[in-house]
């Protein structure tokens, strides 16, 4: 069972803003790379011709290569309405399929695939997921801890806008975090907001003070300033959270100059470059992960929310 994520939009086409809605109504995953008269016979033929047309782009083609030689029955592909309004969860339920009609001509569809579609409210979909699923047809690789969640929120999809109140309490979210499961899934499973509150709070529980002035999204080297009074001093430092990617290390010797700085990341290597400043503070997963599990009860509520659902499939 592979999580992929991929998008539905074929500028070019008369309707192609209107591929994803019309794909959801059909129960279809869809693409272009239409390969013009005359019409091919089967799909099989159609992909040969498109390779032909579009394989000397081995990056663009990849997406068709994905669609038709690794999506299989029982695959899972997220996709992000282009009103940025919507994440859906598909299961890939049959074999590929070529379009020649003109209601999926105007579209932009050609070659397509039967899926099942699911609405998921955002405030359930995994961080991971978040922060992969705008753009090509690719694999997931960070979900790959998460096959069995994702599995339960298709399967349950239908009943989760309910369920919006329905979070663990402080005592079940350390049993979540306690266990295998929990700190297997944890940072794929919280996004970059939610990720950022709970360092945050785990700062702000050593004394530092979160100055709001300071929170704004053009500051590429800290997420904020905070504060703290020690031996009758103030301390001011500078947070940056990475949620997926790693950090590098050389970009804060500057802001170390005046500032503490910690910096924590779940990419892989989570730090890269190298450093000797001791005013440059590397947290590390670990840290953080213990900190969750021994204070839960500072959680955000949506990753209460997110551990509730995970801690159903036991």
């Amino acid at each position: 069972m592979g999580i992929y994520k991929m998008s539905i939009t074929l500028r070019g086409a008369p309707k192609g803003g209107e591929a994803l809605e019309w794909c959801l109504e059909k129960g279809l995953l869809g693409m272009g790379y239409g390969v013009g008269e005359p019409q091919p016979k089967n799909v099989d033929e159609a992909y040969e011709r498109a390779k032909e047309q579009y394989g000397k782009n081995k990056r663009d083609f990849g997406r068709l290569e994905t669609f038709i030689t690794r999506l299989s029955s029982e695959d899972y592909v997220w996709l992000y309405s282009s009103d940025g309004k919507a994440y859906y969860c598909c299961k890939v339920t049959g074999k590929p399929d070529y379009k020649t009609d003109k209601d999926a001509e105007e579209h932009g569809i050609c070659f397509c695939r039967p899926a099942e579609w699911r609405y998921v409210p955002e405030e359930f979909v995994p961080g991971c997921v978040k922060r992969a699923v705008r753009g090509k047809l690719q694999l997931i690789k960070k979900a790959e801890n998460l096959t069995d969640h994702i599995k339960d929120l298709f399967d349950k999809a239908e009943e989760l806008a309910d369920r919006t109140n329905e979070w663990a309490s402080p005592s079940e979210v350390a049993e979540y975090l306690g266990k295998e499961q929990g700190s297997r899934e944890f940072f794929n499973l919280v996004d970059s907001d939610e990720l950022e509150d709970i360092v945050c709070i785990r700062l702000q529980c050593e004394g530092w003070r979160i100055l709001k002035s300071s929170c704004y999204k053009s500051n590429p080297h800290f997420e904020c300033l905070l504060q703290r009074q020690e031996n009758g001093r103030t301390q001011i430092a500078g947070l940056q959270v990475k949620a997926g990617e790693s950090i590098h290390l050389p970009d804060f010797e500057g802001l170390a100059q005046r500032y503490r700085v910690y910096l924590f990341s779940t990419g892989d290597p989570p730090y890269v470059g190298a450093t000797e400043n001791p005013n440059i503070v590397r947290m590390q997963q670990e840290e953080v992960l213990d900190f969750a599990t021994m204070h839960p009860e500072e959680f955000p509520r949506s990753v209460r929310l997110k551990a509730n659902l995970a801690l159903a499939r036991r």
